[in-house]
């Protein structure tokens, strides 16, 4: 692996932010929209204008963005989300890499179609991945871009065993997102 990918790789795993201390750990809830905290985690009823992680701000300094696994984050809600938690300086958040990375790489169409087709993982990784992977990590990046920038996103977590993968996809799709988000970093730290 190249030194300078490497060193990506190092700083995105490693959790570091703009002005967090190395070393620094983070407790916070996975989550905030669950509707069984009602009345236990969450007052109830609930006041005029409450949202679930602007209350949980003032007791966290992080909570994991889940949706982000499920569908790529919207750049007006990431927008909204750091308006929501300004009250707290340190708050960071944490989110799950979307799963077209981790578990849904096989069935990332290409303009052959290939999906379901017998070639492969290196044949339909050479052939699909520059189109997939471009229009994936624009995506991606419309939210956490925004999270980046205002230097509110500590990591962006993936399951480990995706990160033990051999399927030279997957390792494309992370070594195009890990520099997207190294690019980031850099923007927002200045």
């Amino acid at each position: 692996m190249p030194r300078s990918q490497s060193k990506r790789s190092s700083t995105i795993a490693s959790g570091k932010a703009p002005g967090v201390p190395s070393g620094t750990i983070r407790i916070g809830p996975a989550g905030w929209s669950y509707p069984d905290w009602a009345g236990y985690v969450y007052p109830s009823p609930r006041p005029k204008g409450f949202h679930e992680a602007t209350y949980l701000a003032q007791f966290f300094d992080t909570i994991e963005i889940n949706t982000s696994f499920y569908a790529p984050l919207r750049a007006d809600h990431a927008r909204q989300w750091i308006d929501r938690v300004a009250a707290n300086p340190r708050f960071l958040f944490t989110a799950k890499l979307w799963q077209r990375f981790t578990h849904d790489t096989l069935s990332i169409p290409s303009s052959s179609n290939l999906s379901g087709s017998s070639l492969l993982a290196s044949e339909r990784s050479a052939i699909a991945a520059p189109a997939a992977i471009a229009r994936d990590e624009s995506a991606v990046r419309a939210g956490f871009d925004v999270l980046m920038e205002a230097g509110k996103l500590v990591t962006v977590l993936s399951p480990p065993d995706f990160l033990r993968s051999n399927d030279p996809l997957a390792a494309a799709y992370v070594r195009a997102f890990g520099s997207g988000l190294d690019s980031a970093a850099h923007r927002g730290a200045r």
